[in-house]
């Protein structure tokens, strides 16, 4: 077999006869000396890889730990709005808000909230209207295809049911909004990507 492999490799001509197969020698040589060196080499490289195993599971553990107090957290405060009480606070808290809060006049919260209020459609717990380029701006958004009409993208954010967010996405055509997405994201999906983004 080693005979065999010998005609192999001169075949594809890593070494060559003419010199007594010198340079198979001088391999083998050069393995015997580094072969101590090499295998104190892997035993480190293993220790290390053993070590960054473990600070994994250690924080992976610790994550583990942290989401099972956010959802023991969300679902107490789930609990909590869905009663009465907790629900008439809520209820207080956001009419509380929409009297102190009332939108700067002529600003463009200011008619989409009015427009809202005249067609009954006012949601519980508010709607708010963005430029996509204003989003872009505060760094929300990453982009907006087609960059150039970003001015006449907008994003309304609403809520109408404890913890459900309503995203739409309207454009400016002929001085009229047309919809052009919509989404309705959870709350617990929010913090589930916030969770994803740690790790």
């Amino acid at each position: 077999m080693a005979l065999q492999n010998i005609l192999n490799l001169e075949k594809i001509g890593k070494i060559t006869r003419q010199n007594g197969y010198q340079d198979l020698l001088n391999s083998i040589a050069t393995d015997i000396r580094t072969k101590h060196r090499r295998r104190i080499q892997r035993q480190n490289e293993l220790e290390s890889t053993r070590h960054t195993l473990s600070q994994l599971e250690e924080k992976a553990e610790f994550l583990k730990e942290q989401l099972a107090q956010y959802e023991t957290v969300i679902d107490q405060n789930k609990k909590t709005m869905q009663t009465n009480k907790g629900y008439h606070h809520l209820q207080s808290f956001t009419t509380n808000y929409r009297t102190k809060k009332t939108p700067l006049p002529f600003t463009k919260q200011y008619f989409h909230v009015r427009d809202l209020q005249r067609s009954g459609r006012m949601p519980r717990f508010g709607s708010y209207k963005y430029s996509a380029t204003r989003l872009v701006e505060k760094g929300i958004l990453v982009g907006v295809q087609h960059g150039r009409h970003s001015e006449k993208l907008h994003l309304t954010i609403s809520s109408d049911d404890v913890g459900v967010f309503l995203m739409e996405m309207t454009s400016s055509q002929y001085n009229e909004d047309v919809q052009t997405g919509s989404e309705e994201i959870k709350l617990e999906d929010l913090l589930q990507l916030q969770y994803l983004s740690l790790l």
